[in-house]
């Protein structure tokens, strides 16, 4: 008896492990189209124009619609989603998750002059995740719009905090190669996220993966960047990064004026990683066996 209530509870929680639940979820299922994105749940906004929630802006169906600059030089908006209580994840693994896309939804520029930065970490602007997705087509240049284009991914590759974090650089030159293209879907993943208790946010890494989704034969997903290490910033020895509880985005842009096009993101998600509910549910094994032997 005692044995097939080992197997059982070991089994039930092995698979309970294997599929740790994410504690921040964000698909705007919910939320009606049409609301604006300081109306959700958590949002703030910054500067910047108004993003909002509609329904053709998601992967399936609502998503969260960052409009372009319409001409408006120097950026169109910053927006933080601070999370909170069962929200944030602490030191252990971890692992987190949103697909994005670029669409030409106000005018013609497209990809040029594009600039969204990411960051995910600890709020008070040391420790963070920070990468961005720049569009390097040059109309001032080339011969017509998007000729030449060069899109790259930046991924923090440290720095004292935020706003001087370093970055390694991954792009394709040439006409038309590139690591990203508007119009398409792509997902971004940060998984084996090591927080600490301890030590400077520079010590702090994860594995750094971009993947275009359903354009591949069959309409399988290609991967574009593959486990790339991210390393956080933050220098101060005593500030560990030791927790996650903000995710945030900026608008900007590398041109004179702003490029006109709309981004479109979705299905957020921040994961305790199984790693860390194994060792719970160890001790929860061993708590078993006291109460069995006593």
């Amino acid at each position: 008896m005692l044995r097939t209530s080992l197997v059982l509870a070991i089994a039930g929680i092995l698979a309970f492990a294997s599929s740790a639940q994410a504690v921040w979820v964000e698909d705007f299922s919910t939320v009606t189209s049409g609301t604006a994105l300081t109306d959700v749940t958590g949002w703030s906004k910054v500067s910047g124009n108004n993003s909002t929630v509609e329904t053709a802006a998601g992967f399936a169906d609502q998503g969260l619609r960052e409009p372009g600059g319409n001409g408006i030089s120097g950026g169109s908006g910053k927006y933080v989603r601070s999370l909170t209580g069962s929200e944030i994840v602490t030191a252990g693994d971890s692992s987190f998750s949103f697909v994005f896309q670029l669409f030409n939804g106000n005018g013609t520029y497209r990809d040029a002059g594009y600039v969204m930065r990411y960051e995910l970490g600890e709020a008070g602007g040391e420790n963070a995740f920070v990468f961005t997705v720049r569009g390097n087509a040059d109309p001032d240049t080339a011969s017509g719009w998007d000729a030449i284009r060069d899109n790259s991914v930046d991924y923090s590759s440290g720095g004292a905090d935020v706003a001087n974090a370093t970055f390694n650089t991954v792009a394709s030159s040439g006409n038309y190669t590139s690591k990203w293209s508007y119009d398409l879907w792509y997902r971004i993943d940060i998984t084996n996220i090591n927080l600490s208790t301890s030590g400077m946010g520079n010590n702090v890494t994860g594995t750094f993966t971009l993947t275009e989704l359903g354009t591949g034969a069959g309409g399988s997903d290609i991967v574009r960047i593959n486990a790339a290490t991210i390393t956080a910033t933050g220098s101060n020895a005593a500030n560990p990064f030791d927790k996650i509880d903000y995710f945030g985005f900026t608008r900007s842009t590398t041109k004179s004026w702003e490029d006109a096009s709309d981004t479109k993101m979705d299905n957020f998600n921040l994961v305790p990683e199984p790693a860390t509910v194994v060792l719970l549910a160890a001790g929860a094994v061993g708590a078993l066996l006291k109460r069995r032997r006593a």
